[in-house]
């Protein structure tokens, strides 16, 4: 059996609506299944990004894979266009452990929006807005609460609490400069 490519980058989705009947902002999660690992969870959409795909291609493909629904590039960002924005974020919200991380080593206020205990545990060590996705979880969310309280966080703080953490930022950002671009057999 031929190994499959395995990517330490991933994407996920946030895809929201505006709930015309309350007004409020609603984001589309998926249910995981039938995938061995969280099954039964909500979570964004998302998933690795495949051998020499490129990081916008890889969201359309997860969007038609896990929703079943087509998108389309309208700006089409490369790695260091991203890498660059990702800078000038006003808030973040991550499912991840290492993006909350990394979004907080830059001062970017961010939400941990997970079922995972690592990623809970970060939030609560760094008191920043958790929503708990799991399934048993009775808690009723109110975004707008979780928003305010996103909002009031203290970036200086935020950069200093990430510092005393023990993480290689280094490893994250040499993969995202290394994914190869098929096509002119480039390095984006």
């Amino acid at each position: 059996m031929e190994e499959r490519y395995r990517s330490m980058i991933v994407v996920d989705l946030m895809l929201t609506r505006d709930n015309k009947e309350n007004g409020k902002k609603e984001i589309l999660l998926a249910l995981r299944k039938n995938t061995g690992y969280n099954d039964g969870e909500y979570e964004l959409p998302g998933g690795h990004v495949d051998e020499g795909e490129d990081l916008m291609n890889a969201m359309i493909r997860e969007a038609e894979e896990e929703l079943k629904i087509k998108l389309k590039i309208e700006h089409n960002l490369n790695v260091p266009d991203i890498i660059s924005s990702f800078r000038n974020l006003d808030f973040m919200i991550s499912m991840r452990f290492h993006g909350c991380l990394l979004a907080l080593k830059y001062g970017i206020r961010t939400c941990a929006l997970s079922y995972d205990q690592k990623v809970e545990k970060l939030a609560n060590e760094l008191n920043i807005p958790y929503v708990n996705l799991n399934t048993d979880n009775d808690t009723n969310y109110n975004l707008d609460d979780v928003f305010k309280k996103l909002l009031c966080l203290d970036k200086r703080q935020l950069v200093n609490k990430v510092e005393s953490i023990n993480f290689r930022f280094e490893s994250i950002r040499d993969c995202l400069t290394k994914i190869k671009n098929k096509k002119n057999n480039t390095w984006l």
